[in-house]
């Protein structure tokens, strides 16, 4: 269906915004201006806001458990 469909391609999209975010940083941002920075990065590249808000808890939560 057309909702599954939607869902699909939002899985994929953030997985690719992942995918870009770690190959240019890796590493969560240690400040807010690091942060906005990585946002604008994706932002440009013609990410989606929810992608990209996927993208930085990911990396949060990454930086959490190590």
């Amino acid at each position: 269906t057309v909702s599954d469909l939607k869902r699909t391609l939002s899985l994929d999209e953030d997985q690719r915004a992942w995918e870009v975010w770690e190959r240019k940083f890796g590493k969560h941002a240690e400040s807010s201006a690091e942060v906005a920075k990585q946002m604008r990065f994706l932002q440009q590249r013609g990410f989606s806001a929810s992608a990209i808000g996927a993208v930085m808890r990911r990396a949060r939560q990454n930086s959490a458990e190590s």
